[in-house]
């Protein structure tokens, strides 16, 4: 195995390259930088491909939710779900990487059934909630200092 986790993003293509041709049964696992890096990889044949800001992103997304209010089990759930949903966008926008208007398209419905799956989400915690507990409180219900 080798892990190629370099910060130029032409390098980390050419060192996949070179191990792919001497190399051909090496497990890879790579860093992407971005979208495009993570689609070149992908088309070499790079399995294993990490998003650079990905888990950090997750993570401070999760640390806002409970920072509101919402609990941490509760914030936890969330972030796993978006962390799942995002997973699977990026795999079915990948499919379609060389053709921007069905990348596009796919990832447009893609938002469209997340925000979807977020509200049926949320309006299922609230009728389990009880009458009494009031729900955390959300970036448009903070009143200022």
């Amino acid at each position: 195995m080798i892990v190629v986790a370099v910060d130029e993003p032409d390098q980390t293509l050419k060192i996949v390259q070179i191990v792919k041709k001497h190399f051909p049964h090496l497990q890879i696992v790579a860093r992407a930088r971005d979208v495009t890096h993570w689609n070149q990889l992908r088309d070499l044949g790079v399995e294993h491909v990490e998003r650079e800001l990905f888990e950090s992103s997750l993570v401070s997304g999760r640390t806002v939710m409970e920072l509101i209010g919402l609990p941490p089990e509760e914030a936890t759930y969330v972030t796993e779900r978006f962390r799942e949903h995002n997973i699977a966008l990026a795999n079915l926008m990948y499919e379609h990487h060389d053709d921007s208007a069905q990348m596009i398209a796919v990832a447009r419905k893609g938002r469209a059934q997340l925000v979807e799956q977020m509200a049926r989400e949320r309006q299922e915690r609230e009728a389990a909630r009880p009458a009494a507990q009031e729900p955390p409180a959300t970036a448009d219900k903070v009143s200022p200092p």
